[in-house]
């Protein structure tokens, strides 16, 4: 797989007119980069808000770090990884993939909430898909993955963002002075909730030229 990945890359660079020379200095580049700053913004989010907190629940490096302190200390709560084991088993036999349905089963339900709901987005728009062109089906497809693809990268970069401020102000940012509590709090964010939904759906099946 590596080597048909490795001439895939020479090949896309010869026909841009790079020199493998230059491909690697830039792969070489591209790798420490990325390694550093992905290090640097780990850094400042843990320095920030801390792992395991309210802002970073971070529950798959939770679930990690608990898996290696009960191997390294001998107190391994194996009741709870047999009981696992047997969701994965019973989930094969009923042909469910097991790992997403384990993801659905650690991830807190409000993580799991919007990605429900825009599976189920998705589905329905599949569905009215099926009527149209293949292209202008592609096309409503490609605008979905790309809005989804910014909502997440946007939502990383603005972390980032306020977790450097933090660090340099040495305090983190208190944010807007108002806001609902209580009932009405959940029924607002609900609101929005679903007027993002409907908006998102709307966009995903609007008809392209």
């Amino acid at each position: 797989m590596a080597s048909i990945i490795i001439s895939q890359d020479l090949k896309s660079g010869y026909l841009l007119g790079a020199t493998p020379q230059k491909q690697q200095a830039s792969e070489l580049f591209g790798a420490f980069s990325s390694a550093f700053f992905i290090a640097l913004a780990v850094f400042m989010l843990g320095e920030a808000f801390g792992f395991g907190s309210k802002e970073i629940p971070a529950p798959q490096a939770t679930l990690m770090k608990t898996v290696v302190d009960g191997v390294l200390q001998a107190n391994l709560p194996w009741n709870l990884v047999l009981i696992g084991a047997s969701f994965a088993v019973v989930a094969e036999l009923l042909s469910v993939p097991s790992l997403p349905f384990a993801v659905g089963i650690y991830l807190p339900l409000s993580t799991m909430t919007p990605v429900f709901v825009g599976g189920v987005i998705k589905y329905y728009v599949q569905k009215r898909q099926q009527t149209k062109t293949e292209d202008i089906a592609e096309k409503q497809t490609d605008t979905g993955v790309l809005m989804s693809s910014g909502l997440i990268a946007g939502e990383g970069i603005m972390g980032v963002i306020i977790a450097a401020y933090a660090v340099i102000a040495g305090s983190k940012p208190e944010g807007f002075s108002f806001g609902a509590v209580g009932i009405t709090g959940e029924i607002i964010s609900f609101i929005v909730f679903c007027i993002l939904g409907l908006f998102i759906f709307r966009l995903a099946t609007k008809k392209i030229a």
